[in-house]
């Protein structure tokens, strides 16, 4: 599985012999690599994303740059790069800029042990508790945010997080790049087309490599800049996305033919949705409830020869996906928080009451306070709420499709999420960005032919055309019998939610939000593989 990407663990402190070895006996492929010194230990697995020298290992690279880094900032803010560097005097654990790299911890005995997967952490000691508010307030955003998991014992670095061990003990934190404090000149289609083109395979690889090409704008800016640097042609992939319109694969289709791309429609059929969805959860280990539609294309990508460039955070970053013109109008913080967090999803915890009265305004309050902590470092910036939906959304809730789903067995490419493409991008002017003509004259100036040609940003019919995979009932049968088999997540449901599921039966009710019903399964399938590791009394408080 780890073909690409390692698997890495290890620890930072004192570290406990017995504890280091199961952590090791837990590790879902076998450790090749080994090292440890006063304050930590590592272990990984034979992968060629794994840099390992005498005073660092790194792992997990997402951008085209190959150097290697001269310090650990240089690695996590410049090649978004997790690692570990170490010395006699003391060892730091971090992830990268964006917290795309996994990187989980649990502290047990004033150590701090860690891996880039939950399970092998689970298993380290018994009688854990579910993160209630995290499993709530996932519903929301679609995925944990934040430096949750499912389990509360078990925590992911947030986004430019790291973690040190010296003689005085262990500490945490949090690093910006100097950069993102900077003021910056404005910058403009030119700069932005030049340092995309830098940030994507250029005229002298003969690596054959493979994009995901959807209906939309990111992607297409990806194939147009391959094509515009003369890089051996990649190959297209599309998968329809199940919103029941067949705009995206039509669309793809047409752009990869004028562009002379080998484009490949990968069949998802009509029950595709329900067979890949417990493999999927088992993948991104419950962070996410959403992706499932990837399940066809991911199963193919990922055994390619060869890098898969994917488009993850172009719609934030270039049209201001969660950032409005209405937004950046509104008079004051509060409103503006308020309608970033229904535009991620808040709505999600009251609509149609899904939920119990008392836990759904305890969550809808959670989920309000977790969005503004994880961007409140930004406060006052003038991208602030493009890297508030960076940070929730696209690094934690987007980012498992290329990182779990075609990731660790494909090398895969992110050059939205390239440090270079992330500065300049911000040094544009945020309102100029609302209308999508920034993005539109970008894409024009890579290919003025292509570029503008029919995309799913241009409000196309919605009306579905066809059934939804996610809807037929190969889909819903099971995940209502998973919901209405398990008590406890039954306790967190409305009554009306609980009575519309037994009517139901095989089918969705028409009042029955697709997303809670989504969200209740995923906890309950979490509930069923970890029983044999969470406390019996392990229910949320009202």
């Amino acid at each position: 599985m780890f073909r690409a990407t390692p698997f890495v663990c290890g620890y930072v402190g004192p570290g406990d012999t017995a504890l280091w070895a199961r952590l090791r006996a837990a590790a879902p492929v076998e450790l090749t690599a080994e090292a440890s010194g006063p304050h930590h230990a590592v272990a990984a697995s034979t992968a060629p994303l794994l840099d390992r020298s005498a005073s660092a290992w790194t792992w997990g690279r997402y951008v085209i740059d190959r150097r290697r880094p001269a310090d650990w900032r240089d690695a996590a803010h410049e090649l978004g790069l997790a690692g570990l560097w170490a010395s006699a005097d003391g060892a730091r654990l971090h992830t990268d800029l964006s917290g795309l790299h996994d990187v989980f911890h649990r502290s047990i005995g004033g150590t701090t042990y860690f891996a880039t997967r939950i399970a092998p952490l689970r298993d380290l000691a018994p009688g854990l508790d579910t993160d209630w508010d995290g499993w709530g307030t996932s519903l929301a955003f679609g995925g944990f945010i934040g430096t949750a998991t499912p389990f509360r014992q078990v925590h992911r670095l947030p986004y430019g997080g790291s973690i040190t061990a010296d003689a005085t003990g262990i500490a945490h934190h949090h690093e910006s790049p100097a950069w993102l404090g900077d003021e910056a000149p404005a910058a403009g289609i030119g700069e932005v087309a030049a340092a995309f083109r830098r940030a994507v395979p250029g005229p002298l690889t003969r690596t054959p490599h493979h994009v995901t090409l959807s209906g939309g704008w990111d992607s297409r800016l990806i194939a147009l800049a391959m094509v515009r640097n003369r890089t051996r042609r990649p190959t297209a992939w599309t998968v329809d996305p199940d919103t029941g319109v067949g705009h995206d694969v039509e669309i793809a289709r047409a752009v990869a033919q004028a562009l002379r791309l080998e484009h490949r429609v990968v069949p998802s059929g009509g029950h595709s949705w329900g067979r890949h969805r417990p493999n999927l959860l088992a993948r991104v280990e419950h962070l996410t409830w959403m992706h499932t539609w990837l399940g066809p294309l991911a199963s193919r990508v990922r055994h390619l020869s060869g890098p898969v460039v994917d488009g993850l955070g172009g719609d934030v970053l270039l049209r201001n996906l969660f950032t409005d013109a209405a937004l950046l109008a509104a008079p004051s913080r509060d409103e503006r928080l308020d309608l970033q967090l229904h535009a991620l999803g808040g709505g999600r915890i009251t609509a149609r009451r899904p939920l119990a009265p008392a836990l759904a305004q305890r969550w809808a309050d959670a989920a309000r306070e977790q969005m503004t902590a994880t961007g409140d470092r930004w406060s006052g910036h003038p991208s602030e709420y493009v890297l508030r939906a960076l940070a929730v959304r696209t690094s934690r809730v987007i980012a498992p499709s290329p990182m779990r789903l075609f990731a660790p067995e494909a090398a895969v490419l992110l050059p939205f999420m390239d440090p270079a493409v992330l500065r300049t991008a911000l040094a544009v002017p945020v309102a100029a960005k609302t209308d999508h003509t920034f993005y539109r004259g970008l894409l024009a100036a890579l290919h003025p032919r292509v570029g503008p040609m029919p995309s799913t940003n241009d409000g196309l019919p919605k009306t579905p055309e066809r059934p939804r995979s996610q809807t037929r009932r190969s889909a819903i049968a099971p995940m209502v019998e998973a919901v209405l088999a398990d008590e406890v997540v039954l306790g967190l449901l409305s009554a009306a939610m609980i009575r519309r599921l037994r009517r139901g039966g095989r089918t969705l009710p028409d009042d029955v939000p697709l997303a809670a019903l989504q969200w209740a399964a995923a906890l309950a399938d979490w509930r069923a593989t970890n029983r044999a590791h969470l406390r019996v009394d392990d229910v949320p408080e009202r």
